[in-house]
């Protein structure tokens, strides 16, 4: 299932200020490709599959939940 977050690119630059990691360091422990993780902190990127949002919670220490609930921040396309 596909999540729309258009808000995602400005919270994960936040989790990424607060725990000191760089976009490379983001890619290399997410699995995510380097052009998806840039895509995404570029704003360019705004639907997500739920193994991304999983291994960024994983990763922040943060739940799903809450990446879904600061991600969001508009009605998805087409509603």
């Amino acid at each position: 299932m596909p999540y729309y977050l258009p808000n995602l690119s400005d919270q994960l630059k936040v989790y990424m200020s607060e725990n000191n990691i760089t976009k490379a360091e983001l890619s290399r422990r997410t699995g995510i490709a380097p052009h998806q993780i840039k895509a995404m902190l570029a704003g360019g990127h705004t639907v997500y599959n739920i193994k991304h949002v999983m291994r960024l919670a994983e990763l922040f220490g943060v739940t799903m939940q809450e990446i879904l609930e600061r991600g969001r921040g508009g009605e998805e396309p087409g509603r």
